[in-house]
């Protein structure tokens, strides 16, 4: 069975209209962002396959891109990434840099986009997600990727859907769809939460609890993801798949996690997710590294002018080499 918002969760037209909005800039500088130099020598090397549909069974198709090395031999590792937004912006184009990233750090790349709160709550976008991982992992080896070695990727947003798809691997939950991927027994290699926030419900607690939000602006944007999301009266861990953090912390898994990496900026209003979640992998004697990187902010590791954000590269590369069996970077 699958889980629904108790009430009916969603945005005045005055927020849609707000959200539409954002999207539209940032779609449009990270269309500009291709043209710039340094982007152009970045995807020097790298093939994109655009719009490819993924579904399992019937139901309406959503939409992914493949991004490899040119002339790459197959066996490569597969990443699935998942694009941020506070699930209501943004899509698989707007984060076509990080994508080239990992390509770079030696995998073929299956960049998703998944139904947005806007006009989807919850359970839509992680449905989504867990399609495209089973999609990865039947279809994979047609463009090259060794689905053996499959890590899942994703940053705030998509650091929450990239968790949650961790953990419905490893735990047996209700929900429908996490059971036919529970069942699958597939086992991912890894998954990388950037920046995540990884309880939904209760986003109060960023600023009553944690005292890391103090200014109006960020609050309202906080509860209009939750609202549209779950609803803002939805109880803490009533969806534990929008709540994975708290799933993590209240029970042990029924199979092993894979090995966790979670980064943030320590000025990063969601850095307490990240705090967390390393502590409740600890508890569960399951790996976790925690990157905090001083003075930087939310996202900060998509500029690839900082130096903390080459270091957090070079972070995740390390995690990588140890999890992820022959790893090679393109050139």
């Amino acid at each position: 069975m699958t889980a629904q918002p108790s009430s009916s969760p969603g945005l005045t037209r005055v927020g849609r209209s707000f959200c539409a909005t954002v999207d539209g800039v940032i779609r449009g500088v990270a269309s500009l962002g291709r043209h710039l130099p340094d982007a152009r020598r970045r995807q020097r090397g790298v093939e994109v396959i655009r719009d490819l549909p993924y579904r399992i069974g019937g139901g309406a198709a959503q939409r992914l891109d493949v991004y490899r090395a040119v002339g790459q031999r197959p066996g490569r590792p597969a990443l699935l990434y998942i694009h941020g937004g506070g699930f209501a912006v943004c899509s698989k184009d707007t984060h076509w840099s990080l994508a080239v990233d990992y390509v770079r750090l030696g995998f073929v790349v299956f960049n998703i986009n998944y139904r947005l709160s806007t006009r989807h709550p919850f359970p839509a976008a992680i449905n989504d997600a867990i399609t495209a991982l089973r999609w990865v992992q039947a279809q994979g080896h047609r463009f090259g990727a060794d689905t053996r070695q499959l890590v899942i990727a994703g940053e705030s947003a998509g650091g929450n859907l990239a968790t949650a798809l961790a953990v419905a691997s490893s735990y047996r939950l209700e929900h429908g769809p996490a059971r036919a991927l529970f069942d699958t027994g597939l086992s991912p290699s890894a998954f990388i939460a950037a920046c995540p926030v990884l309880q939904v419900s209760a986003v109060h607690r960023f600023w009553q609890d944690e005292a890391l939000v103090s200014d109006r602006a960020t609050q309202r944007i906080l509860r209009g993801m939750q609202r549209a999301y779950i609803g803002l009266d939805a109880s803490p861990g009533a969806f534990p798949l929008a709540d994975p953090l708290l799933l993590l912390e209240g029970r042990a898994p029924d199979r092993a996690l894979p090995p966790a990496l979670t980064l943030s900026g320590d000025r990063d209003f969601l850095v307490a997710d990240s705090r967390r979640l390393k502590r409740a992998m600890d508890a569960l004697e399951s790996p976790c590294e925690l990157h905090v990187y001083p003075g930087e902010h939310h996202a900060f590791h998509a500029l690839p002018w900082k130096e903390s954000a080459r270091r957090c590269w070079a972070d995740q590369r390390a995690f990588l080499n140890q999890h992820v069996p022959h790893l090679q970077e393109s050139p």
